[in-house]
């Protein structure tokens, strides 16, 4: 499944991009991801261990180091 996001590049640029999150899964649990926005900042949040990846410059930081808890 692709789904359709807008990425604040940087200076005000946005991109739009396809993700493929159907390839992505969580490095903690290996659980299915899917994008969210949190206070205008992109992430990748994973239902099975309550854990979000963020998004920056349209980059997926997929490191248990950036998880966060959701």
């Amino acid at each position: 499944m692709q789904q359709d996001i807008d990425v604040e590049i940087r200076d005000g640029m946005t991109m739009h991009m396809s993700v493929p999150v159907d390839l992505l899964a969580c490095p903690r649990c290996k659980g299915s991801l899917l994008y969210q926005e949190n206070k205008g900042q992109p992430y990748l949040n994973c239902a099975a261990c309550k854990c979000a990846y963020p998004v920056k410059e349209g980059i997926p930081l997929m490191l248990q180091d950036e998880a966060v808890a959701f």
